[in-house]
C-alpha cells in the first residue's frame, strides 16, 4: 500500500506518508525474519543463518538497487519515472506475501506459549523437508516433562526490555544500532549527490555507488561467517574501528577516481560486517517472550537514527564538505565502539541461557526436549 501511495502521490506530504507506511512493513518484515530464523537454528548455526538475510538484503540489495533505479528510469524516461520506480516495489511486497502462506511459527515461541501440539508439529514438517501445508506423519518430539512446564506467558511490554539485565544490554546495543544504521544510511542516500557535487555525471555518480556498494556483499558476507567463527563483541569493536579510519580515508583521500572507490568500498565493507553482526546479535539478547519487542526496539532505533542522521550528514556536508561529513560518520563509529562494550558476550551459548530466562522451555534436543529432528536431505 505505502508503495502504491507513493507511485500516485500528488504532493510532497504524501509521498512522505507513504514513504513512512513503506518503512513500518519493511521494518516489520526484517525484523520478524531475523527473530524467527534465530530462534529456527541453534547456536552453532544461528550466526550464520541470520547473517545470510543481510548478504540478500544489505548486500546485494545495496549493490543493485542504483542499478535498479537507472534501469527503471532508462525503460520509463521522463519526469514521472520516479513514480514507475515506486510502482515497480510493489512486486517483491506481493511475493513476500505468498512466500509467508508456507512459513510455519517456530517451535520455541509455540513452547513459550504453551502450544506443544502445534510445536510437535511444526517440528515433524522440518524433520519432513517438507513446507507448510505439506503432508507429514506428526511425531511427538516434546515430552511429557516439557509439556509440564510450557506453560503461556505473559506478553512482553516496552518496560521488560529495561527492566534488571536487559536496560543495559537494551540501551547499549540501541546506542550502537544508532550510530551504524545511522551512518549507513547517511552514506548510502547522500554518495549519488557528494559524487555530484564533485562533478561527476549522475550516470557516473551511480556507476560509481555500484562498484563501492560491492563491498556491502563482501561485508555482509564476511558477518556470516565470522558470526560462526568470532564472538559478536570482538567483531563489533574491531569493524567499528576499521570502519572509523576507512570514513576519515574517504573523507580526507579521494583525490582520484581510484581512491574514491578504492575508501568507499572498504567503508561500505566495514559498514555491512557491522549491521549484519548487529542482526546476529540482537535476537541473542532476550529470552523469547520478548525476544521480538527487543529485536523490533533496537532495529527501530537503527531506523530512527537513519532518518535523523541523514539531516545532520546533510547539513555537515554543506557546511564542512566531505571531510567535515565523514569526520562525523567517523565520530559515531568511535561511540559505537565505546557502546558495545557495556553488553553482554553472547557467542556459541543458547538464546534462553545467555538471555537468563527462568523456567524457560529447554532447545530442541536438551533436557525434556526430545531428540530434535533433522531436515531430510
Amino acid at each position: 500500500f505505502g508503495a502504491i501511495l507513493c507511485a500516485l502521490a500528488p504532493n510532497y506530504t504524501v509521498l512522505c506518508i507513504g514513504r513512512f507506511i513503506v518503512g513500518l512493513g519493511l521494518g516489520g518484515e526484517i525484523t520478524t525474519a531475523v527473530t524467527m530464523l534465530a530462534e529456527f537454528c541453534s547456536a552453532r548455526f544461528r550466526g550464520t543463518a541470520v547473517g545470510l538475510i543481510n548478504v540478500g538484503g544489505g548486500g546485494l540489495g545495496n549493490m543493485l538497487a542504483p542499478a535498479f533505479a537507472l534501469g527503471v528510469f532508462a525503460i520509463f524516461p521522463g519526469a514521472d519515472a520516479w513514480r514507475w520506480l515506486f510502482a515497480c516495489l510493489v512486486l517483491p511486497a506481493i511475493f513476500i506475501v505468498f512466500y509467508r502462506r508456507f512459513v510455519p511459527e517456530t517451535p520455541r515461541f509455540l513452547l513459550s506459549q504453551g502450544r506443544v501440539k502445534e510445536a510437535n508439529e511444526v517440528l515433524s514438517m522440518l524433520a519432513s523437508g517438507r513446507l507448510a501445508n505439506g503432508r507429514y506423519e506428526v511425531r511427538d518430539y516434546i515430552t511429557a516433562d516439557a509439556e509440564a512446564i510450557a506453560t503461556p506467558r505473559r506478553r512482553a511490554s516496552l518496560g521488560d526490555i529495561f527492566s534488571g539485565p536487559y536496560a543495559r544490554r537494551t540501551i547499549s546495543v540501541g546506542i550502537a544500532s544508532w550510530m551504524t544504521f545511522g551512518a549507513r544510511l547517511s552514506v548510502l542516500t547522500l554518495m549519488p549527490t557528494i559524487l555530484v557535487a564533485q562533478g561527476y555525471s549522475i550516470t557516473k555518480s551511480f556507476a560509481f555507488t555500484i562498484v563501492m556498494q560491492s563491498g556491502s556483499l563482501a561485508g555482509a558476507i564476511a558477518a556470516s561467517v565470522m558470526g560462526y567463527n568470532f564472538p559478536r563483541k570482538c567483531v563489533l569493536t574491531i569493524g567499528a574501528i576499521a570502519a572509523c579510519l576507512a570514513g576519515l580515508g574517504f573523507g580526507n583521500l579521494t583525490s582520484s577516481v581510484a581512491m574514491i572507490l578504492l575508501f568507499g568500498a572498504l567503508f561500505q565493507f566495514c559498514v555491512l560486517t557491522l549491521n549484519t553482526s548487529i542482526w546476529i546479535y540482537a535476537p541473542e539478547l532476550y529470552p523469547t517472550r520478548m525476544r521480538g519487542l527487543g529485536v523490533s526496539f533496537l532495529l527501530a532505533l537503527g531506523t530512527v537514527g537513519g532518518a535523523l542522521s541523514q539531516i545532520a550528514a546533510g547539513r555537515m556536508f554543506d557546511l564542512h564538505g566531505v571531510a567535515g561529513m565523514f569526520g562525523m560518520i567517523a565520530a559515531m563509529y568511535a561511540i559505537f565502539a565505546v557502546a558495545v562494550q557495556f553488553a553482554p558476550e553472547t557467542f556459541g551459548r543458547s538464546i534462553e541461557a545467555e538471555a537468563g530466562e527462568e523456567g524457560s522451555v529447554p532447545p530442541a534436543g536438551v533436557g525434556a526436549v526430545g531428540t530434535a529432528p533433522r531436515a531430510a536431505s
